[in-house]
C-alpha cells in the first residue's frame, strides 16, 4: 500500500468515527432531552447497544469499502496502469463507491434501528403508547441515518476525486448504470427535515399547556437545525465544486485556450455532472476532428493558392521586380501577378480581396484565373477591369469586393510607357530622384457596381524610376511607438530606399523595418511589389550578372 492510499484508508476511518459519533450524541440528547431519560437508565441498555451499534457498523462499512475499493486503490495514481479496460474497471468502482457506502449505511442503520426498538419493546412490554413512541423514534432515527448517510457519500466522494483524476476516464461509454445527484439532494432534503422538526414537534406535544420551553426548544432546534444545513451543504459544495471545474473547462474551450482545445476533461461521477462533462468531451473530440478536417483543406487550399502566386519572375532587360507577400493566416485574399502579353509589353497586377482566409482565398483565385482570361482578351487596363468587374458582381451579387491595381508596361519603344487603372486600391507611389510621389485614383472596387467604368492613366518613365504596389495591410502595419504606420510613415521608408541598392536589397530593408515593428503579429495579409526600369537596373547587381544581361541583349 502507497503512502496516498494508507493516507486515504486513515481519513475514511476517521470519517467513520466522526459521522457515527455525532449519530450517537444525537441519539442521546434525543433520548435524555425529549424523553427525559436519566443517564442512569440510558446507562443500562440505551449507551451500550448505541456504542456496540457504531462499532458493528463501523466494522460492516471498513469491510465494504476494502472489498469495493480495495482493489481500485492500489496503483491508481501509478504509471502501470495503462490499459482502458482497468482503467475503466477502477473508475466504475470508484464511482459506484460513495453510492454503495451511502446504502450500506441505510441498510445497517435500519437493522440496528429494528434490533434496539425490538429489544426496547421486550423490555418495556408492548402497548398502544410504546408502539406510538417506538414510531416515533424509529422516523427520527431513520431520518438521522439518512441524513448521516449523505454526509458519508459527499465525504468520500471529495476523498476519492485525486484517485478518479488520476485515472483520467474521459467518456461514461460501456458504464453500467448511471447516478442521479437530483435523487440525493431530495434525500438530504427530507433527512434534514425529519431529523430537525420531529424531535421539536414532539418535545411541544409533551409540554403543559401554556408552558414555554424556550429554554430546551430554542437551543435544541438551533443544534438541530445547524448540524442539518452543514451536512446539506457539505453535500451541495461538493457538487458546486465539480460544476465549477466544468464551467472553466467550458470558458477555457469558449475563450480557445490552446490547452482546453487538447485536453478533454477528466471525469469525477456518472451523475448528471459526470454526463455533462461526457458530452462535452464528445462534442470536443468531434470538434478536434472537425478542426482537423478544416486545417487539412486550408493546407491544400494554401498549396494551390501558392502555386497561383507567381514566386519567381523572369528576368527582363529593362525591368527588375521584386515582391513580398505573407498571409496572416494559412491562405488569404491578397495577390498579384505578372502576365506577359506579347511584345515585350506586361501586365502587372496586385490585389486584395476583403476579409480573410477561406471565403478571401476562393475569391483571390477566381480574380486571379478572371484577370489572366481578360488580359489574353487585350484592351486597355481600364477595360480589363471594367470586364472583370462585371464577373465578379455575377459572382459575388455585391456581398463581396476586392481592390485590384492594373499596371500594363511597354518595353518595346526607347522610352518605357507606363499605363496604370485603378479599382478602389491603394494608391501607387512613383519614387524618382529619392522623392515618393502618390498618384491618385478614385474609384469603386471590383463586385460593387456591376456598370463601373475604370479611366486609365499613362506616364513615362525615366531611367531609375520605381514604381510601388502594396496592399493595407503595409500601410496599418503599427509603428515603433505602437500606433498604425500610415501614409506618412510609408512614404518616409520608401524615400529611404537607396538607389544603387537592387530592389531585393531594398525590399529586405523594409522587411526588416516591418518585423522591428509588428510583423511577427500581423492582423491582415501584407504584399508589397517593387519594379524598376532603364540603365540603372543594368548597373546593379553582380559583374557576373551584368555579363549575362549583355549576352542577353547581345543575343
Amino acid at each position: 500500500m502507497n503512502n496516498v492510499s494508507a493516507r486515504f484508508w486513515l481519513r475514511l476511518l476517521l470519517v467513520y468515527f466522526a459521522v457515527l459519533s455525532c449519530g450517537a450524541v444525537f441519539i442521546f440528547t434525543n433520548n435524555r432531552v425529549i424523553y427525559g431519560q436519566s443517564f442512569r437508565k440510558l446507562l443500562e441498555f440505551n449507551v451500550p447497544f448505541v456504542l456496540l451499534g457504531c462499532f458493528l457498523l463501523a466494522a460492516f462499512l471498513t469491510a465494504v469499502a476494502l472489498w469495493r475499493i480495495g482493489p481500485a486503490l492500489r496503483g491508481t495514481r501509478k504509471a502501470s496502469v495503462t490499459a482502458d479496460a482497468d482503467k475503466a474497471a477502477r473508475f466504475e468502482r470508484l464511482a459506484r463507491f460513495p453510492v454503495e457506502l451511502c446504502s450500506g449505511m441505510l441498510l445497517g442503520s435500519t437493522l440496528l434501528i429494528a434490533a434496539y426498538h425490538t429489544a426496547e419493546a421486550g423490555r418495556r412490554g408492548a402497548d398502544v403508547d410504546a408502539f406510538n413512541v417506538l414510531a416515533e423514534n424509529a422516523i427520527w432515527e431513520f431520518g438521522l441515518a439518512s441524513m448521516l448517510a449523505v454526509l458519508l457519500l459527499a465525504v468520500t466522494r471529495k476523498l476519492l476525486r485525486p484517485f478518479a483524476e488520476a485515472l483520467e476516464i474521459r467518456s461514461l461509454r460501456g458504464f453500467r448504470g448511471r447516478r442521479s445527484a437530483v435523487r440525493f439532494i431530495a434525500l438530504a432534503t427530507a433527512a434534514c427535515f425529519v431529523f430537525s422538526f420531529a424531535p421539536l414537534l414532539k418535545l411541544v406535544g409533551r409540554s403543559e399547556p401554556g408552558a414555554v420551553l424556550a429554554g430546551k426548544l430554542l437551543p435544541l432546534g438551533l443544534t438541530y437545525a445547524l448540524f442539518a444545513a452543514g451536512v446539506f451543504t457539505v453535500y451541495i459544495l461538493g457538487i458546486r465544486k465539480e460544476l465549477r471545474l466544468l464551467l472553466d473547462r467550458l470558458r477555457a474551450l469558449a475563450e480557445g485556450a490552446a490547452e482546453a482545445n487538447r485536453r478533454t476533461a477528466p471525469l469525477l461521477a456518472p451523475d448528471e455532472i459526470g454526463q455533462v462533462t461526457d458530452a462535452m468531451n464528445a462534442l470536443q473530440r468531434r470538434m478536434e476532428s472537425a478542426y482537423a478536417d478544416v486545417n487539412r483543406q486550408l493546407k491544400m487550399a494554401c498549396k494551390v493558392q501558392n502555386r497561383l502566386l507567381p514566386k519567381q519572375f523572369p528576368a527582363i532587360d529593362g525591368m527588375e521586380l521584386a515582391v513580398f507577400c505573407r498571409m496572416c493566416q494559412e491562405v488569404g485574399g491578397d495577390f498579384y501577378d505578372l502576365i506577359p502579353l506579347g511584345g515585350r509589353r506586361y501586365c502587372i497586377a496586385i490585389g486584395d480581396v476583403s476579409g480573410k482566409g477561406l471565403p478571401a482565398a476562393l475569391l483571390m483565385t477566381a480574380m486571379m484565373t478572371g484577370l489572366r482570361a481578360e488580359a489574353a482578351r487585350g484592351g486597355t487596363a481600364g477595360d480589363m477591369l471594367s470586364r472583370l468587374n462585371a464577373h465578379v458582381y455575377r459572382m459575388t451579387q455585391g456581398k463581396q469586393y476586392a481592390t485590384l491595381g492594373v499596371a500594363i508596361v511597354d518595353l518595346n519603344g526607347e522610352a518605357v510607357e507606363l499605363e496604370y487603372a485603378s479599382a478602389g486600391h491603394l494608391d501607387p507611389y512613383l519614387i524618382r530622384q529619392g522623392q515618393a510621389m502618390a498618384w491618385q485614383f478614385s474609384s469603386y472596387p471590383l463586385g460593387m457596381s456591376p456598370e463601373e467604368r475604370y479611366e486609365v492613366v499613362r506616364h513615362r518613365i525615366d531611367d531609375g524610376d520605381i514604381f510601388v504596389l502594396y496592399t493595407d495591410g503595409i500601410i496599418e502595419q503599427g509603428g515603433s511607438s505602437g500606433d498604425m504606420l500610415g501614409f506618412d510613415g510609408w512614404e518616409r521608408r520608401l524615400r529611404s530606399i537607396r538607389p544603387e541598392s537592387r530592389l531585393e536589397e531594398a525590399l529586405a530593408e523594409l522587411r526588416a523595418m516591418e518585423e522591428a515593428d509588428d510583423g511577427a503579429n500581423a492582423e491582415d495579409d501584407r504584399t508589397l511589389l517593387l519594379i524598376r526600369w532603364g540603365d540603372v537596373v543594368a548597373g546593379c547587381g553582380t559583374e557576373e550578372e551584368g555579363r549575362k544581361r549583355d549576352e542577353r541583349r547581345a543575343g
